[in-house]
């Protein structure tokens, strides 16, 4: 869809944030305490080890009077992340700019099916067709347009599976769009010849409401994760979200039926379709980082890599970043 949903939880990505803010301070690095010269002090200092360290430190006085502070309690465990309430938000702002003439969605190795897209069909409606390049040429996946936004597949040798956030939304007030339904649907290619895309998971459609605060009976979106081979097929991973934000990770406030699922699909030809599975939950925590200690954020050399331009790291005042002005 290219929105920008309203959201609000979320960890991981803000406390990279807060820790990147937090490391740019403007003043200058003051070095290790107690590192001074002896002609900062002027007379009467003394000379001192401090923490195993050669250091000057001044002689008690009363320019420089003795102040005893406790040591730090190294045993402490660090505060957790804290999460802030979920909230109902369906509507967000279509922008197909973020899409253009074709948005890639996955790429899929190791046969015919490569990479997984979208055209638009109606921009100002933010309503678009899922194509799949077979062999270099494109096929279209979808019968009717919708915002179709995510995309996962699988692929081993001349099979494949291809399964898609269906996105349903219509016109809003201020020229926003409201989500009414969310849905995953699939496609399985045998030689690169597709089924048509088929709902696996079609919760019921609930009108939105003004209600905020998320319930079992207001209705859900399924988020796609992974799509993994199993002995009889594939098995899907999703997560339950009665928020309808897929950019929300908070579990405060959300209601026990949300969580991750897992769901069957088989199919032994295109002519046989899709056959949705069991499904069974995984788990009730959707934020992978729930309960986690709020740690400073150490970058790895990818992430360093991922943020070059953006993010400018080095050994003066910002080691864990500072912002490139």
């Amino acid at each position: 869809m290219a929105g920008s949903a309203s959201t609000r939880g979320g960890t991981g990505g803000a406390n990279s944030l807060l820790a990147l803010l937090a490391a740019c301070s403007n003043s200058a690095d003051p070095g290790p305490v107690g590192a001074f010269d002896a002609t900062d002090l002027g007379a009467g200092s003394t000379k001192a080890e401090v923490g195993g360290a050669d250091a000057h430190t001044p002689a008690p006085s009363a320019d420089f009077p003795v102040v005893s502070l406790p040591p730090p309690d190294l045993a402490a465990p660090p505060a957790a992340i804290e999460e802030l309430p979920v909230e109902v938000v369906r509507v967000f702002d279509c922008i197909p700019e973020g899409v253009g003439d074709r948005l890639g969605l996955t790429d899929l190795t190791g046969g015919p099916v490569g990479e997984i897209a979208i055209r638009p069909h109606d921009r100002a409606e933010c309503q678009y067709h899922v194509y799949a390049d077979v062999g270099g040429q494109e096929v279209r996946l979808s019968a009717v347009p919708s915002g179709y936004l995510f995309a996962q597949g699988h692929q081993v040798s001349d099979l494949a599976i291809v399964c898609v956030n269906d996105i349903q939304h219509s016109r809003a007030p201020n020229g926003r769009r409201t989500i009414d339904a969310v849905r995953i649907a699939c496609a399985v290619a045998t030689d690169g010849v597709f089924t048509a895309l088929a709902d696996v998971v079609a919760p019921a459609t609930e009108p939105p409401t003004d209600r905020r605060r998320p319930s079992a009976e207001g209705g859900f979106a399924p988020w796609i994760r992974v799509i993994e081979a199993d002995a009889e097929g594939w098995a899907m991973s999703y997560i339950r979200d009665s928020t309808f934000q897929f950019m929300n990770l908070s579990d405060n406030g959300r209601p026990a039926e949300d969580g991750v699922f897992r769901v069957e699909i088989r199919s032994s030809s295109p002519q046989s379709g899709i056959v949705v599975g069991a499904t069974d939950k995984i788990t009730s925590i959707t934020n992978p980082a729930s309960g986690a200690p709020a740690e400073p954020w150490v970058p790895s050399d990818e992430e360093r890599l991922q943020l070059e331009g953006v993010v400018s790291f080095d050994d003066g005042p910002c080691p864990t970043g500072c912002p490139v002005e």
